[in-house]
């Protein structure tokens, strides 16, 4: 090969490698800012997202009692237990 060729073939595999540099830094810099902003909207959803309002559900009319697993086992009973005592002591019972 001739010393032109020879440079020719240099300066394109030397492009094509900075082209290659450039996609994978590209990529990376996607990939962190990917990660930046999912840290950032999870801050924002657990943090600082305004309380939620329970008035709206009756929260300022009586007293809540919140039973998660009350179609089976101790849930169940714990979800009886509380309904009889809504009767004497007027709260409201939520089954989940």
């Amino acid at each position: 090969m001739s010393l032109a060729v020879k440079h020719k073939l240099s300066s394109i595999l030397m492009l094509i490698g900075s082209i290659l540099e450039w996609s994978i830094w590209c990529m990376g810099v996607t990939a962190l800012a990917l990660v930046v902003l999912n840290f950032v909207h999870l801050i924002r959803i657990h943090f600082l997202r305004a309380p939620t309002s329970y008035k709206t559900y009756g929260a300022a009319d009586a007293y809540w009692a919140v039973v998660t697993g009350a179609s089976d086992g101790i849930g169940k009973q714990y979800a009886i237990h509380l309904v009889c005592l809504c009767v004497c002591h007027s709260f409201r019972v939520a089954l989940r």
